[in-house]
């Protein structure tokens, strides 16, 4: 598609989504890479106008500069108050060892820290945190801790079988490079709902402490400025 078109697409895509609360999204596309800024009345607005954005055919990396200002009508929690709804969430999930993570909020930018012994925790816990009304910003601390270690080499060999095991045939043009339990995703995949798949997969992998995905969408075009 031409610049137009896939700014187009991506501005179409923001008014279908009924999650995305605002039209004051500003969208610029540079060497391939779309950059988002303006502001959504909430951190949920924020999280989907970058999904929808790498969803379209051709957008390789999004920047998401998009603040969140929430309307005078909506009543903010205090920063005291998020962080005890956090904690209360995490409690009630019996899956996190809610007594390993600590919890502080200032100016609602919320910091988590401790330790889970899973990746995938770690996005859990963040997604509670972007549900909740006051939080503009998550910044994960958390480290991944287990009793058992898993070598590079047994991570890699885990993800190549599972991507087997999930029939996904594309993986000739993914390379997986892991050094110190860090998975590092690069080469092409055929769209962003595969490149998404391809980080679940990773996601969910045993050993895995962080994931660098360096995916490109195969036949992007190359843009200029807007």
């Amino acid at each position: 598609m031409e610049q137009s078109e896939v700014k187009k697409a991506i501005k179409d895509q923001f008014i279908w989504d009924d999650r995305i609360l605002s039209a004051n999204i500003n969208v610029e596309i540079l060497d391939g890479t779309v950059r988002l800024s303006g502001e959504v009345p909430d951190f949920s607005s924020r999280k989907a106008a970058e999904e929808d954005a790498l969803s379209i055919s051709g957008v390789n990396r999004v920047e998401n500069n998009i603040e969140v200002t929430y309307p005078e009508s909506v009543v903010v929690p205090t920063d005291e108050q998020v962080m005890d709804i956090l904690n209360e969430l995490l409690s009630l999930d019996d899956g996190i060892d809610a007594d390993s993570i600590s919890v502080s909020v200032n100016d609602g930018v919320a910091t988590v820290k401790g330790t889970v012994d899973a990746y995938w925790k770690k996005n859990v816990i963040k997604g509670y945190a972007f549900r909740i009304t006051g939080i503009k910003e998550v910044i994960d601390s958390i480290i991944v801790s287990r009793n058992r270690i898993y070598s590079d080499q047994e991570i890699v060999s885990d993800i190549k079988k599972a991507f087997e095991r999930n029939d996904y045939h594309n993986t000739r043009n993914i390379k997986v490079d892991v050094k110190n339990r860090i998975v590092t995703l690069s080469g092409k995949v055929p769209s962003h709902l595969a490149r998404m798949r391809v980080n679940e997969i990773v996601n969910y992998t045993s050993g895995v402490c962080e994931i660098v995905d360096n995916l490109s969408i195969e036949k992007q075009a190359s843009y200029g400025n807007m």
